[in-house]
């Protein structure tokens, strides 16, 4: 599973949704071994599907997110705020704080 999301555009978060989409049918068409205990089986498997499916869920708003980041609307805000500061800004670099 992922443990952080490196995804930048929304083509990054379909290639890692359909990635996810093909874990979930691979589960979906696998069938039971024996030699391993029903239980076992059962709790592994059930587990397996909730993190695909959460990972899933936070990829589809991650993607959301980058599409409304990425809108018209959003583009044109940011560029009539930088337009409405009286001076050009000045990076202080990053600060440390105790």
């Amino acid at each position: 599973m992922l443990s952080r999301i490196n995804a930048n555009s929304t083509s990054d978060y379909r290639l890692l949704l359909d990635e996810n989409k093909e874990k979930l049918e691979q589960i979906a068409t696998q069938t039971y071994q024996s030699g391993t205990s029903l239980e076992e089986t059962t709790e592994a498997l059930e587990q397996e599907i909730r993190e695909l499916i959460n990972e899933q869920g936070s990829l589809l708003l991650g993607m959301k997110l980058q599409e409304l980041l990425d809108s018209e609307e959003v583009q044109q805000a940011e560029q009539e705020l930088v337009e409405k500061i009286p001076k050009k800004m000045k990076s202080e670099g990053k600060k440390k704080y105790i």
